[in-house]
């Protein structure tokens, strides 16, 4: 048992959330518990400005759709250069209106941005919402959409 004793917790799967609180936690937008994975330390070898910008456009389309989105749900891709491309999903719980659902994401972008630059691959949850991208594509079946 990882957290004896506690009335709190939020577990992240690739395909599901798990959430449980002793006080009411429905309707709440939890981004203050964040936690930050990242996959790999190795950079995206870009400079780091050019990269995050790239990454900061995917991320505005997708946390957009996911908040419009009836499964909660967006993916997508956009190029890095010629041959390489950034490949990111956003998620969220479903209990909130569209423009909560957008505030959400809007504050794991930041703190990916802040925390990640140049990372190619990271991942942040909150109790309430889930960003992802990643430099190669991570290996699930999604509907991607493409940024221009």
């Amino acid at each position: 048992m990882l957290c004896p004793y506690k009335t709190d917790m939020v577990i992240w799967y690739d395909y599901c959330l798990l959430r449980n609180n002793d006080i009411g936690f429905f309707g709440q937008v939890d981004n203050v518990n964040n936690m930050f994975h990242f996959t790999s330390s190795a950079s995206a070898g870009e400079p780091f400005p050019p990269f995050d910008k790239k990454t900061r456009q995917l991320f505005g389309r997708v946390s957009l759709n996911a908040s419009r989105d009836q499964n909660m749900f967006a993916s997508g891709e956009i190029g890095v250069d010629h041959w390489r491309k950034i490949y990111g999903l956003a998620q969220y719980t479903g209990e909130f209106s569209e423009i909560e659902c957008k505030n959400c994401l809007d504050q794991i972008i930041e703190s990916a941005l802040n925390c990640c630059s140049g990372r190619r691959e990271v991942r942040i949850v909150s109790g309430s919402c889930y960003l992802r991208y990643e430099l190669p594509f991570f290996k699930y079946q999604l509907f991607r959409l493409k940024v221009d």
